[in-house]
C-alpha cells in the first residue's frame, strides 16, 4: 500500500511467469507503471515483451504471479476485461474490422462500457480527440479506405476514447515513417502530462532513450 505522498502505480506486475510448450516466455517478471510515466520495456525479438503486453491486455493468462491495477488485484481473462480495467493496447498489427467505419470500430470497444447512448455521440466525442491531437482521421470513413499509418492512429484513438489509464504500445512504431513516429511521441508525452501511464515496448534502444522516463530491460 502506498504511503503518504507516494503514487499508486497504474499497473503492477508481480512475479509473473508464462510458459508455452517447450519454452518459458516470462520467468517471474515484475514491473510497474506510474501515473504520468512513459515506461519502456526494451529487449530483442523473442525476449517475451509481447507476451507481457498480451497478458496485460487479457490475451494470455499468467501461469504464476499477479497483476494489480491502481492497487487492486485483477484477473484479465480477455481484452474486454482489460478495457474495463482501464487498459488499452496499440500493437504492430492493427486489430480493426475493415468493413466498419472508424467510429463503428470504436463503438465495438465501448459496447459493454456503457459510456455512450448513440453513434452520433461516439462520432462527436471521437472527433474531439482527432482535433486535439491532430490525428488526421475522418471517423465516419470505413477502415478499408485507410492506410497502415492511419489505422495505427485509429488504434490510438480507441485508447483515448475509452479513457484508458494505461496505454500499451507493443512495437507499434516499427513500420511508421519518421515524421509519424515523431508525432506519436508528442502525443504520448501529452498523455503523460494528463497523468496516464504508458508502457512502451520496443527493441530500439535509441527510441527508448529518447522517449522513456524509465527503462526495463
Amino acid at each position: 500500500m502506498a504511503g503518504a505522498g507516494e503514487q499508486v502505480p497504474v499497473v503492477s506486475v508481480r512475479g509473473v511467469t508464462k510458459r508455452f510448450p517447450g519454452v518459458v516466455a516470462l520467468d517471474r517478471v515484475s514491473l510497474e507503471v506510474l501515473p504520468g510515466e512513459i515506461h519502456a520495456v526494451l529487449g530483442e525479438n523473442g525476449a517475451g515483451k509481447s507476451t507481457l503486453a498480451k497478458i496485460l491486455y487479457g490475451v494470455y493468462t499468467p501461469d504464476e504471479g499477479e497483476i494489480l491495477v491502481e492497487g487492486r488485484r485483477v484477473a484479465l481473462a480477455s481484452p474486454r476485461d482489460a478495457m474495463r480495467a482501464g487498459i488499452a493496447m496499440v500493437s504492430q498489427r492493427p486489430q480493426l474490422v475493415e468493413e466498419l467505419s472508424v467510429a463503428e470500430n470504436i463503438a465495438l470497444s465501448l459496447e459493454d462500457l456503457g459510456a455512450f447512448s448513440s453513434m452520433g455521440r461516439i462520432v462527436e466525442y471521437s472527433q474531439r480527440f482527432v482535433e486535439k491531437f491532430g490525428l488526421g482521421i475522418d471517423v465516419e470513413k470505413p477502415v478499408w479506405t485507410l492506410g497502415y499509418t492511419q489505422r495505427q492512429m485509429v488504434e490510438l484513438l480507441k485508447a483515448l476514447v475509452v479513457g484508458a489509464r494505461l496505454v500499451i504500445l507493443d512495437e507499434a512504431t516499427t513500420y511508421l515513417p519518421k515524421a509519424v513516429r515523431a508525432k506519436l511521441y508528442g502525443i504520448l508525452r501529452s498523455l503523460r502530462l494528463e497523468g496516464r501511464g504508458i508502457l512502451f515496448i520496443t527493441h530500439k534502444i535509441g527510441e527508448a532513450l529518447d522517449l522513456a522516463d524509465r527503462i526495463t530491460v
